[in-house]
C-alpha cells in the first residue's frame, strides 16, 4: 500500500493518492465489490484492453484497495468502503450543484449552509412548485407544534396551513413575523390574521429575523425546514431534515 511520510493522511498515509486511485478505478473496483473476479471477465464486462486492466488491478492492489483471492481479484474490505464513501461524496457534489441557488440564498441570509447539510432539497421552480409547497403545507397543517422565524410567505395557502394547524385544537404554534410581512398580511388578509392570532395555543410575535425561513415542526415525526428566498421575495426552494425517532 503507497505510503508516504509527508502526505496529507494519518501515519503517513497518502490519503490524495488513495482516493485518486478509487476515482480512477471506480469502475474496475466496483466490479470488484460485487464479486469476485478473474481478469479475464473485467477485459469482458468493462470493455477494457488487458493493459488497462493490469494497470487499474495492480494500482488497486498496491492501494490496499483489492485484494487476490484463489486466482481472482476482489475488493478489499477498505476498498468496499473507499468505494461507498466516493459515490456518496460524488453524490453530494452533485446535490450541491443543482441546489447552488437554494444555497447561496441560504447563505445570504447569514445562516451557515452546513445547517442543509443532509437535507433534502424541494425546488419550487417550475413544474415543481405546487409539489413542494404541498409538501409544506401537508407538514404544518398535521403539526402538533410548530415553531417558525417568518421573513416572507411565498404562497398565502401557506397561511392558511397556519390557521388549519391552529383550528384542530390541542395543538401549538409560535410564529415570529419580520415586520414587513406582518404589516402586508395584516392589510391583505386581515381576518385571517385575525382568526389565528386569538386561536388558543397560539402565539404571534413580531421582529427582526433572519431572511431566511425557519420552520419547525413536531408531530408523529418532528421535521426542520429552511425555507430561501431571492431578493425579489420568490423561494426557489427549500431544504427539509427529520428525525423519526421520537
Amino acid at each position: 500500500m503507497t505510503r508516504e511520510g509527508d502526505g496529507d493522511g494519518r501515519d503517513g498515509v497518502d490519503a490524495e493518492a488513495f482516493r485518486g486511485t478509487v476515482a480512477k478505478r471506480r469502475d474496475v473496483l466496483a466490479a470488484l465489490a460485487a464479486e469476485p473476479r478473474y481478469k479475464r471477465d473485467l477485459i469482458d464486462d468493462l470493455d477494457h484492453s488487458r493493459s488497462t486492466i493490469d494497470r487499474a488491478v495492480a494500482e488497486l492492489l498496491d492501494a490496499g484497495l483489492a485484494e487476490r483471492a484463489d486466482g481472482t481479484y476482489r475488493a478489499t474490505a477498505a476498498g468496499e468502503l473507499g468505494l461507498e464513501r466516493h459515490d456518496a461524496y460524488r453524490g453530494e457534489m452533485r446535490d450541491i450543484a443543482a441546489s447552488a441557488d437554494v444555497l447561496d440564498a441560504v447563505a445570504d441570509g447569514a445562516l451557515d449552509a452546513s445547517l442543509v447539510a443532509g437535507a433534502t432539497l424541494h425546488r419550487t421552480a417550475g413544474n415543481d412548485r405546487q409539489a413542494t409547497l404541498s409538501l409544506l403545507e401537508e407538514e404544518i397543517r398535521g403539526a402538533e407544534r410548530v415553531d417558525a422565524l417568518l421573513p416572507r410567505l411565498s404562497d398565502s395557502r401557506i397561511l392558511d396551513a397556519y390557521r388549519t394547524q391552529a383550528r384542530r385544537g390541542g395543538t401549538t404554534s409560535r410564529l415570529v413575523f419580520a415586520p414587513t410581512l406582518l404589516s402586508t398580511l395584516e392589510a391583505r388578509f386581515a381576518a385571517d390574521i385575525g382568526e389565528l392570532a386569538a386561536a388558543d395555543g397560539v402565539r404571534l410575535y413580531e421582529a427582526a429575523v433572519s431572511s431566511v425561513g425557519l420552520v419547525r415542526l413536531r408531530g408523529d415525526g418532528d421535521a426542520a425546514y429552511v425555507v430561501a428566498y431571492t431578493d425579489e421575495g420568490a423561494s426557489p426552494g427549500c431544504t427539509n431534515t427529520r428525525n423519526r425517532s421520537r
